[in-house]
């Protein structure tokens, strides 16, 4: 799942634990979420979300939806990605709700039509985004008409299915060799390229008189996946990288990982940095702004590259790949404080 989709189950338990609410995730296409309604006892049900780019289609969408929202007569409409935020904006007063949140997890606002957006974002009753950068990508493409509640993410991890030792084996790596991940869906505003690039220098530098190293990237694919696999044979990197696609067990990877990494050339509040930092991890990442609030306020300004550096993102992992104790004393520092910060609870 990606992270939108993690943070609203997140606060559906919390909102039935503590508040006695009744739950319904409507979507496009459940999927992988709809299992997760049913192991937590919330309705689950499918009706267009989406927002294409014709208005004919658009047109449809909404008569669907709002047939759809107004038969489940919902009190409150959380919507928590773009298309969904613009459909419900437009669609909830026709409900009967009382009021309709916008949550904005992007840290822009294009490809979907400043009319719409601007329409459809006035109309909602509040605005609240996960990181600064997606609260000043509102203002800048609505206006200042509302005030923007700032709510990061709230970590919450999920026990692992396998231990380090089974995910290991499943690699193909043994216990004292060093793993680096990521986890992040394949589409474009994630810079698997600049990773990529990076990892071939870093199988340059740790050479054979080494244990073996491998990159394991993990996530859906949503556009770039022949674009990432084509990149790998072209690098010689067929090896040293293990593609896995959609991964179930994100806690458990992590929990099998020396290293975590983050490339990105666009990021709001890092769903997987702040659950990479919380298994305990040291993580590199792209400097973007909220990337940069969580590392740095770590005290781990070091691990941050300039976006398009394989480089430096080399020279960054290589740092923690090759010292033991600093990946150790990293870890834990990087555990406590976003235990401290973003636990589940706070947010």
């Amino acid at each position: 799942m990606g992270g939108a989709e993690r943070q609203a189950l997140s606060l559906a338990r919390w909102l039935k634990e503590e508040e006695g609410a009744k739950i319904t995730f409507v979507g496009p296409d459940q999927g992988v979420v709809q299992e997760h309604c049913s192991r937590f006892g919330f309705d689950a049900g499918v009706m267009p979300m989406d927002w294409p780019w014709d208005w004919g289609k658009r047109l449809r969408v909404l008569a669907l939806a709002g047939h759809g929202l107004r038969r489940l007569r919902p009190d409150a409409i959380l919507s928590y990605t773009t298309p969904a935020n613009i459909v419900c904006g437009l669609l909830w007063r026709f409900t009967g709700a009382r009021c309709c949140v916008w949550s904005q997890r992007r840290a822009d606002m294009q490809g979907y039509g400043r009319y719409a957006v601007r329409l459809a974002a006035r109309m909602a009753s509040a605005w609240v985004s996960n990181s600064d950068i997606g609260g000043e990508a509102m203002r800048t493409a609505v206006g200042n008409i509302k005030p923007v509640h700032v709510i990061p993410n709230g970590v919450e991890l999920a026990p692992p299915l396998l231990d380090r030792a089974a995910w290991r084996a499943q690699l193909q790596l043994d216990l004292g060799e060093v793993l680096c991940c990521m986890v992040a869906n394949l589409r474009e505003e994630k810079d698997h390229e600049s990773l990529l690039r990076a990892w071939r220098l870093v199988v340059d530098r740790w050479g054979n008189k080494r244990p073996k190293t491998v990159l394991a990237l993990a996530g859906e694919d949503q556009g770039t996946g022949r674009k990432i696999e084509a990149l790998i044979r072209t690098l010689g990197l067929e090896a040293y990288v293990r593609l896995l696609g959609y991964v179930a067990d994100t806690a458990g990877l992590m929990n099998a990982a020396d290293v975590g990494v983050h490339a990105s050339q666009k990021e709001g509040c890092s769903n997987a940095v702040l659950e990479m930092m919380a298994t305990g991890l040291p993580v590199v990442a792209t400097e973007l702004p909220f990337l940069r609030t969580m590392v740095r306020l770590a005290d781990h300004e070091h691990n941050l590259t300039p976006q398009k550096d394989p480089t430096a993102l080399a020279l960054a992992l290589l740092r923690l790949m090759e010292d033991e104790e600093l990946r150790k004393q990293t870890g834990q520092a990087n555990r406590a404080f976003v235990l401290e910060h973003f636990s589940r609870e706070r947010m």
